[in-house]
């Protein structure tokens, strides 16, 4: 789905890929193999992406179904989860745990989480 909204922002825009490639500083290349889907971008330059055409990240993504003409107002994070993203951020150890948890299965990534809980504790339970 990220290929077919990519080519639909950037239409929109009325840029070809080179275009937008120079504009945001990738390859042309790079722009052509996300809109044939032979590569995704990895999470930080989607929301770049995301930034640069002025939509959110779900609508970049595609994950989330909009009725033809309705207003979405895009996410607001609050204090905690804008902590955990600039946090991502700055660590590429959390970058790959996030990227390689993007396609993982919901029981995997609770099997992981329970894990991570009995290492470093519950951050979210106070009694631990």
């Amino acid at each position: 789905m990220f290929r077919i909204q990519l080519k639909k922002y950037r239409e929109q825009k009325g840029l070809s890929q080179a275009e937008l490639a120079d504009a945001f500083g990738a390859a042309q290349s790079t722009i052509g193999s996300w809109e044939s889907g032979a590569r995704e971008p990895n999470h930080e330059t989607t929301i770049r992406l995301a930034k640069f055409f002025g939509v959110s990240v779900d609508d970049m993504l595609g994950t989330r179904s909009q009725t033809e003409g309705s207003e979405i107002a895009p996410p607001v994070y609050d204090e905690e989860a804008l902590a955990l993203m600039e946090e991502m951020h700055k660590r590429d150890e959390l970058k790959v745990l996030f990227s390689t948890s993007r396609h993982a299965k919901k029981e995997d990534i609770e099997a992981v989480n329970r894990l991570l809980k009995g290492l470093v504790g519950d951050p979210f339970n106070e009694d631990a």
